[in-house]
């Protein structure tokens, strides 16, 4: 299969709230990606997370073990979101080394929280 060139690429064009654009060089220099890399990275794994969501929780579910399951899920998915957050952390950290690790968190959130204008 043929690659495409870059100008087949479809293109979007979008403003970031203050501080993310470097927030997302920062985390492309520790990926070794380029920024476009790392914003198509974030999304990707976004969209994968959101996928598998709907198969978890079926309607109709009544058996224990379809509860057991759900609720092993919930507990997996609750410890890949710690350790990636942890990871954040430290990442940021590691950036950041003039700032409390506390910083990183309320940073991280402010930038999720941020509504683009």
């Amino acid at each position: 299969m043929a690659d495409k060139q870059v100008k087949d690429y479809d293109k979007f064009n979008l403003r970031f709230p203050d501080g993310m654009r470097d927030a997302i060089a920062e985390r492309a220099k520790a990926n070794g990606r380029s920024m476009n890399s790392e914003i198509v990275q974030i999304l990707q794994d976004a969209l994968n997370a959101d996928a598998h969501w709907p198969e978890i929780f079926p309607e109709g579910v009544s058996e224990q073990s379809d509860f057991d399951r759900m609720i092993n899920i919930v507990n997996k998915s609750a410890e890949d979101f710690k350790n990636n957050l942890i990871a954040e952390i430290l990442e940021y950290a590691a950036f950041h080394p003039d700032k409390p690790p506390a910083q990183a968190v309320k940073d991280r959130l402010n930038l999720k929280n941020k509504k683009p204008t």
